[in-house]
Formats: structure tokens, sequence, C-alpha cells
């Protein structure tokens, strides 16, 4: 699978990442929708549109988020090496705090950031600042997907 190689450009690479990404976070939220239902009540039912809106979920969260990341893996690499079991730790731990807002937006994060930290370890080989910059880069058009989609629905 192509998380596991570097064969493309950084942006490539992350385009198709976050494609990935945003595919599996959709299904899953159907399957939820489908077999559970999803709540009436939206995480946040006054979510504005701004400008500053779109940059703090497109820029500054990607940012913020991947030196999380960064961090953490970081730390678990000091006690594991499994590339996947790292991701899959760092992902849960990210996703618990997303659960702090809503429980929904822990549940459909968690696989999103397993491939944004994949993508971190794949290019942290090249070096730490190119994996941070695919880990960004994934996240921010994972999440301009979501701002379209959201923004689509309203």
């Amino acid at each position: 699978m192509f998380l596991f190689k570097i064969n493309d450009s950084k942006m490539s690479y992350s385009f198709k990442a976050s494609v990935l990404s945003a595919s599996i976070a959709f299904v899953l939220a159907c399957l939820y929708h489908f077999f559970v239902g999803l709540p009436e009540e939206a995480p946040n039912e006054n979510l504005s549109f701004s400008l500053y809106d779109a940059l703090g979920l497109i820029l500054f969260a990607p940012f913020v988020e991947t030196i999380l990341i960064v961090l953490l893996i970081w730390l678990a690499q000091k006690f594991m090496q499994n590339i996947l079991l790292v991701a899959c730790l760092v992902a849960l731990s990210i996703s618990v705090l997303h659960s702090l807002s809503h429980p929904l937006w822990g549940l459909f994060t968690l696989a999103p950031f397993v491939v944004f930290c994949l993508g971190f370890q794949v290019w942290q080989k090249v070096s730490t600042s190119e994996g941070a910059k695919v880990a960004f880069l994934t996240h921010a058009f994972h999440n301009s997907y979501v701002l379209i989609l959201v923004g689509l629905s309203a």
C-alpha cells in the first residue's frame, strides 16, 4: 500500500492519504448512521463558516495537532518500533482528546489520525521536518473536505 512507501512527492502522497482518511471517516460515519443513528443534536449546531473558522480548521488545527503528533510519536518510539502500533497508539490518544469535545468526534477521527501518523513516520525516514510536513498537509486536506461537506449539508 502506498502509505508505507515514499514513491511520490510530498504533495501527491499527502493528497492520496487525505482522500483515504476522509473516505474511511465518511464510511464509518455512514455505517454508524445506518446501524445506530446519528444524534439529532450536532456537536456544534452554531458552527459558522467565517474565513477565520475555515483558516482555523484547515491551517491552525492541523498545525497544533501535528506538533502533538510529533511529540507523541517521539515518545512512543522510545518504547516501541512497530510503525503501525505507534500510529494506532498515538491516534487513539488524540481521538480520546477529540472525544472530550464530543464522543463521536473521537470515534470518527481515529482512522484519519492513524493515516496522519503513518504518513509522519514514513516520511520521518527522510527527516522529522518532512514527516511533519506530510502529516500537516494530509490533515489540512482532510479538514478541507470536512469543511466542504459540512458546508454543503448546511
